[in-house]
C-alpha cells in the first residue's frame, strides 16, 4: 500500500499557499500605494548646531498672503555673545539654491545675545506640494562680536509642508 503522505503535504501547500500569496501582494499592492506612507508618520526635525536653538518652522504658503510657498525658521542665539549673521541660504527638494531674508532686512545683521531671529526664504511653486514631507538644508555664516574669525553655521530641517 502506497503512503498518502505526499499528496496530503502537497494538497496542504496548494490551498494554504493561495491564502499566503494572497496576503504577500495585498501587502505589496497597498505599500506601493502609499497607504503605509511613513514619511507622513515619521516626527520633524530642526537641527542647527549648539549655539543656535530652532525655536520654530513653517512649510507652506507665504503668511503675507501673497501665496507664494515659503520655508520660515525661528533660531535664537545660545552662544552667549552678540554675532553678526552674514546671510543665510537654503538649498533643497524645493529650491534648488537660494538666499533668504534676516527679520526682513539686508545682511550682515546684528544678531544679539539670547534674541530671535526669522528667516523666511521663498520657494519654488512648482516644487510645492502640500503635506509633503521636504529635506532642506540651511547654510550661512557669522563671526562672533569682538573676533574676525567667519564661522559657519549649517541647520537642517524636515518637515512635512502645510
Amino acid at each position: 500500500m502506497k503512503s498518502r503522505n505526499a499528496q496530503a503535504a502537497l494538497e496542504y501547500l496548494f490551498t494554504y499557499g493561495w491564502a499566503f500569496m494572497l496576503i504577500i501582494l495585498t501587502t505589496g499592492s497597498l505599500l506601493y500605494f502609499g497607504v503605509f506612507d511613513i514619511d507622513r508618520l515619521r516626527g520633524s526635525d530642526c537641527v542647527f548646531p549648539a549655539g543656535v536653538f530652532c525655536e520654530d518652522y513653517y512649510i507652506g504658503p507665504a503668511l503675507d498672503g501673497s501665496g507664494v510657498p515659503e520655508v520660515r525658521v525661528r533660531l535664537r542665539n545660545s552662544y552667549g555673545v552678540a554675532v553678526e549673521l552674514d546671510g543665510m541660504r537654503i538649498a533643497g527638494m524645493l529650491s534648488g539654491e537660494r538666499d533668504c531674508d534676516l527679520d526682513g532686512s539686508p545682511p550682515p545683521f546684528d544678531w544679539g545675545r539670547d534674541e530671535t531671529v526669522e528667516i523666511s526664504c521663498l520657494i519654488d511653486p512648482d516644487a510645492y506640494v502640500r503635506r509633503q514631507r521636504y529635506d532642506i538644508t540651511f547654510t550661512g555664516t557669522f563671526t562672533q562680536q569682538g573676533h574676525t574669525y567667519v564661522h559657519v553655521l549649517r541647520g537642517w530641517l524636515s518637515a512635512n509642508a502645510q
